[in-house]
């Protein structure tokens, strides 16, 4: 199984709007719109997400959200809790929705 890690920059958005026409105006165009559901757990260490994405399927997603020494730690720590659960997943998808509703590879 493959592991991924990436480092992300998330802020609240309080006006939606504001940002759609900030981006249209550096001449951002909309390429793909991702409609999901998404149900969110969160325990101590890991966040459980399930997600439902039109015209591509069902995913989960367990991301590694504890203290650990560097990356290769904290998979360790995450494959722990991903193998006590006893489930069999599917393939491991590495690329994210947009992508994959677009056809691309990366």
């Amino acid at each position: 199984m493959v592991k991924t890690h990436a480092d992300e920059y998330e802020t609240a958005v309080g006006d939606a709007e504001a940002i759609r026409l900030l981006l249209e105006s550096l001449d951002f165009q909309p390429l793909v719109t991702v409609d999901k559901t998404r149900q969110a757990w969160t325990l101590p260490d890991v966040e459980i997400v399930l997600d439902h994405v039109v015209d591509a399927g069902d995913f989960v997603e367990f991301e590694f959200k504890g203290d650990a020494e560097d990356v290769s730690h904290a998979i360790q720590r995450l494959d722990a809790f991903i193998v006590a659960l006893g489930i069999e997943l599917g393939e491991q998808i590495n690329k994210g929705y947009p992508h994959m509703l677009l056809g691309r590879d990366h």
